[in-house]
């Protein structure tokens, strides 16, 4: 974990440093790139939550400001878990050494999560804002034992799998007082996927995946090419600089 850390606050020193291209501030028409780090965990209750010893997920994420309090969240990562060597298999893995495995220690399950969110921002002050969102999300999960993909000891299929499913996710967003296009955020993010796939893994592991992660990050924000810059402020009347009288006219002849 301490590489982790030493990771992101390298990547955020180097956002920081990024140059303001455009006007800095939050406004509709901009897009943001970023990345983040995390942890996520197994909700829902079963075999795979058992004995369960979280690891890291990192996500990229690409987002566009609609309007000033929606926008739309696209999210891709890659994550893993794994389990404590005292819980006990469902069934004897397939592993390194003869005989096999008994126990969960050297399992993993890979998990790439990519989602697509409709947000809802609320501001809380200057630097401060809140978002919450939902909407549709595509899964793959891999389970791994020594690093090969195990396999139903029944039906023979591998635990390699996609699903759709429903995603959401809330958390705040801190916007740098030196350079307002970059933000520190933290998420919570949670994930349903709809196939359970029963037939296909009778012996374990099947039921619901239901997985949720923590995580911060940091957004570099930027107005896309093609995007139409909002249009110049206009001095108001009395404004300083400004005299309020009509510009001479200089058309006449002498």
């Amino acid at each position: 974990m301490n590489s982790s850390r030493w990771a992101l606050a390298a990547l955020a020193a180097g956002l920081v440093a990024f140059p303001s291209v455009v006007q800095a501030q939050y406004a509709p028409g901009k897009g943001s790139l970023g990345g983040s780090l995390g942890v996520p965990e197994i909700l829902a209750t079963g075999e795979l939550k058992r004995g369960q010893r979280p690891r890291m997920i990192g996500k990229l994420h690409f987002q566009y400001v609609m309007a000033n309090d929606w926008r739309l969240s696209l999210r891709g990562g890659f994550g893993w878990l794994g389990w404590s060597d005292k819980q006990p298999a469902p069934f004897v893995l397939q592993a390194e050494q003869p005989g096999g495995d008994a126990t969960r220690g050297d399992q993993l399950l890979i998990f790439n999560p990519f989602t697509a969110a409709i947000t809802r921002t609320q501001k809380l002050s200057g630097s401060w804002q809140a978002f919450l969102g939902a909407g549709p999300g595509a899964y793959r999960i891999n389970i791994q034992n020594d690093h090969r993909t195990i396999f139903d000891p029944v039906t023979h299929d591998r635990y390699k799998f996609g699903s759709f499913g429903l995603s959401g996710e809330g958390g705040a967003e801190y916007f740098l007082p030196a350079n307002r296009n970059v933000s520190l955020e933290g998420v919570a993010s949670i994930h349903y996927l709809f196939d359970d796939h029963k037939d296909r893994y009778p012996s374990g592991y099947s039921g619901k995946h239901i997985f949720s992660d923590l995580s911060i990050g940091v957004n570099v924000y930027f107005r896309p090419l093609g995007s139409p810059a909002p249009p110049p402020a206009v001095p108001s009347e009395g404004a300083e600089g400004s005299t309020g009288e009509a510009p001479a006219d200089t058309t006449a002849k002498p």
